[in-house]
């Protein structure tokens, strides 16, 4: 913004001068006062809105001292002070202006307006009769006397007063849009849009009446209508209001794009609501721009470095984009006495394991256990919460089996049907290798609960993968299926027991869907690569082992199976053959780990 010089007050506030002859009637003197009352008028208006505070004081002082007996003068000054929000000195100088000249038409309006304004309603309602009198059917005069009317709530005596002077005064566009505000404030809404549409017709820029219809709109569920209300006014005002609201309607509609726009347009004119600069950040994420959202959260922090939401944010973002260790600093930075400070805690634990930071995560979780999450209340949580930190940290950084289950032994000591302490065990053994051992957590679920999805799917994927119980397998995962629809991890599970069970073409089918809705699934991709090569589509499947190599496999035992089927494939052109389940070269089926965990 251009920065501009205090005026000189010496040359501005000199009054103007007329060439001719010298003025030598009462009459003459008076025009010409007149003329410069308007002009250090003005003058002054034009210092206010500058931000030259006191200068436009010194000009409306001028302006007040040129002529003190002139009516016109003390209207002037007293409409500036009430602008001001000086209302008793302006009140002083309307009344004044009043006693100067009892006629004074626009000082007797200000004054009943401000009568109205502090509720004084019958002085006001005596200046407005006396008004009527001498200006009959004058519109301004009627309208302040509805407005009256309005705010004592007596709407239907305000509504025939506006009826009536509509037969005579159609296009006045404020008359139509009071009559809007008591359609609404009678609940005849449909009416009250009518009229503020009309009052828009008559005046295209009515920025009020816009107003009262888009909020009108929106209540009455119109969201379009609201919203091209509202991009109008916010492309006539530039206010936060109408960019606020064009933001949120946006994302009502799931147009993520146009809510950004609108969002960065209020943070155009208003930068300091950090609410809306962490919403902008969000929408970028939304749009696959993390970079640009990283920098958001960091420009907020730097503003409002106490705000552990936007750090947590920030922190998960990291984690989005594998950048593990910002992901652990940002969280350390989280305050102890946050309610975030617990879930930043066990963020760090799984990350610490991500990083193989064996004693950082140790550390972590102790930290965790030292905060006194053990009260009653708590209890069945806590030991639920350290079985899963504890067992997936050392499962992460390569502890033996016996030492990442003793933390979940010990929740269930106290807790033996836990669900969530029974399925970390059992997709720990599992990932172990040790899937014998893996089933029995997962049944013991479904004794006590028959509709757990995840315990449906893990054991249908296990007896699938072992070749045995298919049946009951299918049951299962299609159970599953009905629980979690479109869950692209069970969908892949009823692909691998239907081939399994020779019904290739259906297992191709779901497992192609499973894909769209995962693509970055490696063993959803693996999946389909073998189901082609059953039914000979060799090339189309090497092209799936590709796609799960590009995936790449969380485990390096995965990633040399499908890689040693990659070394063989050509072998199994024009043989019939399939992979071998052990090892993968080509005689039978490969081995399997289940997609969903």
């Amino acid at each position: 913004m251009v920065s501009h010089p205090p005026p000189d007050l010496n040359k501005i506030l000199k009054p103007l001068k007329f060439e001719g002859p010298q003025v030598s009637s009462p009459e003459e003197k008076s025009a010409i006062d007149g003329v410069n009352a308007i002009y250090y008028f003005l003058v002054a208006s034009r210092l206010e809105s500058s931000g030259f505070i006191e200068d436009s004081q010194q000009a409306f002082e001028r302006l007040g001292q040129m002529d003190p007996e002139s009516s016109y003068v003390q209207t002037l000054l007293g409409e500036a002070q009430l602008g001001g929000g000086k209302i008793e000195e302006g009140r002083a100088r309307i009344q004044k202006a009043i006693e100067l000249n009892p006629k004074n038409r626009k000082a007797r309006l200000l004054l009943a307006n401000l009568l109205a304004t502090q509720k004084e309603f019958d002085q006001a309602r005596g200046a407005l009769k006396d008004l009527e009198k001498e200006f009959p059917n004058d519109e301004e005069i009627v309208l302040y006397s509805v407005l009256i009317d309005i705010e004592e709530k007596l709407l239907e005596r305000a509504e025939a007063r506006l009826t009536l002077f509509l037969k005579t005064n159609i296009d006045s566009a404020l008359a139509q849009f009071y009559l809007g505000r008591i359609y609404q404030e009678r609940g005849k809404a449909k009416l009250a849009v009518l009229a503020y549409e009309k009052a828009l017709d008559i005046r295209p820029g009515f920025v009020q009446a816009g107003t009262y219809l888009g909020f009108l709109q929106e209540e009455l569920g119109d969201k379009e209508g609201a919203l091209k209300t509202y991009l109008w006014l916010a492309d006539e005002t530039d206010d936060v209001t109408f960019h606020r609201k064009i933001g949120q309607l946006f994302l009502e509609k799931e147009n993520s794009i146009q809510a950004l726009k609108a969002f960065e347009n209020l943070e155009r004119v208003d930068s300091k609501d950090l609410n809306n600069r962490l919403k902008i950040a969000l929408l970028l994420i939304d749009q696959g721009n993390p970079d640009e959202a990283v920098k958001k959260f960091e420009e907020i922090l730097k503003e409002s470095p106490t705000s552990d939401n936007v750090r947590f944010y920030l922190g998960a973002l990291h984690e989005d984009q594998k950048n593990y260790k910002n992901a652990v600093k940002v969280y350390q930075e989280l305050s102890s006495d946050s309610d975030l400070y617990v879930d930043g805690l066990k963020r760090r634990v799984y990350l610490h394991g991500k990083l193989a930071q064996r004693a950082e995560g140790l550390a972590a979780l102790q930290e965790y256990e030292n905060r006194g999450w053990t009260e009653l209340e708590f209890k069945k949580s806590f030991f639920e919460d350290m079985g899963e930190l504890h067992g997936n940290l050392l499962e992460m950084t390569s502890a033996k089996p016996e030492e990442f289950l003793e933390e979940i032994e010990r929740g269930l000591k106290d807790y033996p049907d836990s669900e969530r302490l029974l399925y970390t065990k059992g997709s720990l053994l599992e990932r172990r290798g040790l899937e014998a051992k893996a089933e029995e957590p997962m049944l013991k679920i479904l004794k006590s609960n028959p509709n757990h999805a995840g315990a449906l799917n893990f054991v249908g994927y296990i007896w699938a993968d072992q070749n045995r119980n298919l049946d009951q397998a299918e049951k299962y995962v299609r159970k599953a299926l009905k629980l979690k629809p479109q869950d692209p991890f069970v969908m892949d599970s009823l692909g691998w027991v239907l081939f399994r069970k020779g019904k290739n073409a259906e297992a191709e089918k779901i497992l192609r869907e499973a894909l769209v809705l995962q693509p970055e699934e490696y063993v959803i991709a693996d999946h389909l690569g073998d189901v082609l090569v059953k039914i000979g589509r060799f090339e189309e499947a090497k092209k799936f082992y590709e796609l799960a190599l590009q995936a790449e496999p969380s485990k390096s035992a995965d990633k040399k199976k499908i890689e040693v089927k990659l070394q063989n494939f050509n072998k199994l052109v024009g043989t019939g053959c399939e992979f071998d389940r052990e090892t993968h070269l080509p005689q039978c089926i490969g081995d399997r780990i289940p997609a969903s965990k």
